[in-house]
């Protein structure tokens, strides 16, 4: 399946244009994504680092879980919806980087683990043992490494 017609469509759009023209449009996108960032990564940090047995005890994890799920999904709205709006900006010199297609997988398993194994994992709560509970948390805190890392890595290896 070649995607490099929509990159290319998504390139020519009038915000590509502004985000490529417009000294101000970009940071203040950006500041939005971050803003998700560190409200998808931080609610998510706290329940993994309690499926690691770290941090919190007097509650369980499956209740902080639950409070911080309304903030989780936001932070991931967040950056679902402005990624795409800073991507447009360069989107055909991201497609043609390797690395940024690196992150985007990174995201799609961290998500994916998210609302799978890890939501799973989290519903049994109590009956979970604690390999399996420290093993979840660490696999969800690799993936949401893997991809900042990778994210930070892209300027590196443009082309």
């Amino acid at each position: 399946m070649n995607l490099f017609p929509l990159f290319q469509s998504l390139d020519h759009t009038a915000l590509g244009e502004a985000l490529r023209t417009n000294r101000v449009l970009f940071p203040l996108i950006s500041s939005f994504h971050l803003l998700g960032l560190a409200l998808l990564l931080g609610t998510i940090l706290i329940v993994d680092v309690g499926l690691l047995g770290v941090g919190m005890r007097r509650q369980p994890v499956s209740r902080i879980a639950t409070q911080l799920k309304p903030l989780t999904w936001t932070g991931l709205a967040a950056m679902l919806i402005t990624g795409p709006m800073l991507l447009s900006g360069e989107a055909i010199r991201m497609y043609c980087n390797w690395i940024f297609w690196i992150k985007l997988g990174f995201i799609a398993l961290a998500i994916a683990f998210y609302c799978t194994v890890r939501r799973h994992a989290i519903a049994d709560g109590s009956s979970l043992s604690p390999i399996k509970a420290r093993s979840v948390g660490l696999v969800s805190l690799s993936l949401w490494v893997c991809a900042v890392l990778a994210a930070k890595s892209i300027n590196a290896f443009m082309q």
